[in-house]
């Protein structure tokens, strides 16, 4: 095989194309920088008639062994740097040799690729030993055992002493042994990426040295390196890992989308529409007929509020979360999935067919270390973007719990088998559930048919209620569209969704609005106006939806691309919230409002009645417990009847207030 590189090809292309780069490179090297990295598709294409490139992605082991060595050769007499040890890593490398982990296959292997995929399991940084020393027991003499860089490898001694050629008992020498950095990812298929039904592939990248915990779980990367084979065993059925030369973390989410001047002009004229909002809410899943508030909110959803961090270093997020309950055949799954058109970053998930890290995170043992690493769930994969969830309720209720700190705090705190961190879920959340008997009962309330924990409930800014009531001319109106969407495809969206794509992403990445005075006063007066019609002993509204309306009023001053909240947004943040409410059967306009009907499981009136009860437990209590009988019979002459009891002890022995020392019998825990 006769290559054009060489050490002294490399030596001279480091002194001649990239002179400037490499001093500025020597003269940091006192700071910690152990790599020079040479941009490939800038400085390394053109270089020899692109010859050296085309050696580098055909025969990278003797390549980058080329680069190392021309790198070591150059040394400054000036400063005395010598770059002995240093490493040359490769990135930005052309489009055309950019794969997803899907795209690799055995013409791949031993071949240099840029692979996109988003990590989905880390290990912990661990030694690695790449040179083994050996004492000979007979003699004494060292030997040394080089090990090839692969997750299956093995450290093997040496079949015989190589100084009394006898020796055949050794010692490994662990403190004169050669070890580096040693990290263990896993990359998964961009979900945008995959076609409908396709499975997505995982692959296994070894990072080494200075690139070793670069990466975090949740992160969107290019791993640039070599295509090896793995070998399981004695099996003649093999996989890919990737060894990795450099790693390189894409942009966030929004900042993918990129957008030209034309773009930009379009976008400004939209913005000026007077019919803006009502075109936009059209353009959202145009084959499904009305939810035009639903709609609204996911609208405001995608445009997002502002992350503010306060003089105290705590961040209020910006981000909003969405709740649709409906009953069957509502449209609530393919309205969530189409959603994922509109944004660059989503990651979807159902029910119980999500993965073993879930929504949040899990520790999982690795198969190749045995050491426990981090996998991440959905929304920490989402980080940036949108999660959807469909049937939520439907996850495990631990998993549901984890949501709690995911949502509020935008953080998962973990803290098992000896791993302590965090990942960060900075996007919103869309997620859409069933009743809990599947369809809503019209004569009952509606939150008490919602089978999701009150204290979740309460992180959503929105939550909507749809419900399937035979009406006789919107039944019309569906079918004749229904009839439409299938004969004809519908009527095309307002908006060109390419077009609304890029307006969401231009208004997340350049719009940061400001609260006018006249914007604060107005959420300011509607916030105490409702905080008076406060049921006695509960309240109408708290901080957290008070919160709510800011971050939806902002979402409506970036969807018009303003910088400032005007009026106008927060009129639609409060209709937006009130149509949210009514739909759970929560009317704003009347008096004696209580919000715990919604994002508490003891409301006002159960709160009464739970008292009532407490106060015939400590009437007529008795060792032996009160019999059910007597609680009914004082209870009836207070208002409330057999029913309302056995809910309310039920209730309290739910939460360990009372307890039964015989059938029938109840006793409260702190008599």
């Amino acid at each position: 095989m006769d290559l054009l590189s060489s050490p002294a090809e490399w030596e001279d292309f480091f002194e001649t194309r990239v002179e400037k780069k490499l001093r500025q490179f020597m003269y940091e090297t006192g700071h910690g920088k152990k790599s020079f990295y040479v941009d490939v598709k800038n400085e390394l294409v053109t270089y020899r008639e692109m010859r050296i490139y085309e050696e580098l992605v055909e025969f990278p082991d003797d390549v980058i062994k080329h680069a190392h060595e021309g790198l070591w050769d150059i040394y400054n007499p000036i400063d005395g740097v010598n770059l002995k040890g240093y490493f040359v890593r490769f990135v930005n490398l052309p489009l055309a040799r950019r794969i997803s982990p899907n795209k690799i296959e055995h013409t791949c292997v031993n071949k240099f690729y840029a692979i996109e995929g988003i990590v989905t399991r880390a290990s912990l940084i661990m030694p690695y030993v790449v040179e083994a020393v050996y004492k000979c027991k007979k003699c004494g003499s060292k030997n040394v055992m080089h090990v090839d860089i692969s997750p299956t490898a093995k450290l093997t001694k040496p079949y015989k002493c190589k100084a009394c050629n006898d020796g055949r008992r050794f010692e490994l020498l662990d403190g004169e042994s050669k070890t580096i950095p040693y990290q263990i990812i896993q990359i998964q298929e961009l979900p945008e990426n995959l076609s409908v039904g396709e499975e997505p592939r995982t692959v296994l990248v070894i990072l080494t040295n200075d690139i070793a915990g670069k990466v975090f779980a949740g992160e969107r990367v290019v791993v640039n390196g070599i295509v090896r084979l793995l070998h399981k065993g004695d099996r003649p059925i093999m996989d890919y890992y990737i060894e990795a030369n450099s790693i390189e973390v894409l942009e966030k989410g929004y900042d993918e989308v990129k957008i030209s001047e034309e773009d930009k002009c379009k976008i400004e004229e939209l913005s000026k529409d007077k019919n803006l909002v009502s075109k936009i809410v059209n353009s959202i899943a145009p084959s499904i007929r009305g939810h035009y508030y639903t709609k609204l909110a996911i609208a405001l959803q995608l445009f997002g509020g502002v992350r503010r961090t306060s003089s105290d270093g705590s961040e209020c997020r910006g981000d909003i979360h969405v709740l649709i309950v409906g009953d069957p055949s509502t449209a609530k799954t393919k309205l969530i999935k189409w959603v994922k058109n509109l944004v660059p970053r989503a990651v979807y998930s159902s029910g119980k067919g999500v993965s073993k890290a879930g929504l949040t995170a899990a520790v999982v043992k690795d198969e190749f270390t045995g050491k426990w690493v981090l996998e991440a769930g959905v929304l920490p994969l989402a980080d940036g973007g949108l999660a959807i969830v469909d049937e939520l309720e439907k996850m495990s209720k631990d998993e549901r719990e984890m949501l709690h700190e995911a949502l509020e705090s935008q953080i998962i705190t973990i803290d098992k088998a000896n791993i302590h961190t965090y990942l960060r879920t900075r996007c919103s959340l869309l997620a859409a559930a069933n009743p809990a008997y599947s369809r809503f009962d019209r004569y009952e309330p509606v939150t008490s048919q919602i089978n999701i924990e009150p204290s979740l409930l309460s992180r959503f800014d929105l939550i909507f209620a749809v419900f399937d009531i035979p009406d006789k001319e919107e039944d019309r109106k569906i079918a004749e569209h229904m009839y439409e969407v299938i004969q004809f495809g519908g009527k095309p969206p307002e908006i060109d969704i390419e077009l609304l794509k890029k307006y969401i992403s231009y208004a997340r990445k350049y719009v940061e609005p400001f609260i006018s005075d006249e914007a604060r006063s107005k959420i300011s007066e509607f916030y105490m106006e409702i905080r008076e019609k406060s049921m006695e002993g509960s309240v109408a509204i708290s901080v957290r939806q008070l919160e709510g309306l800011y971050r939806l009023s902002t979402a409506a001053a970036k969807m018009r691309l303003s910088n400032r909240v005007e009026e106008c947004d927060v009129d639609l943040a409060i209709e937006i919230f009130t149509e949210s409410l009514k739909s759970l059967g929560l009317d704003l306009t009347s008096d004696g409002v209580d919000i715990d009907v919604v994002y508490s499981d003891t409301p006002k009136t159960k709160r009464d009645k739970i008292k009532v009860v407490v106060d015939i437990l400590r009437e007529l209590d008795e060792v032996r417990g009160v019999n059910i009988v007597d609680i009914v019979l004082h209870a009836e002459k207070k208002g409330l009847d057999k029913a309302d009891v056995e809910e309310v002890l039920d209730k309290m022995k739910q939460i360990g207030v009372v307890y039964c020392p015989k059938y029938n019998h109840y006793r409260l825990v702190d008599v």
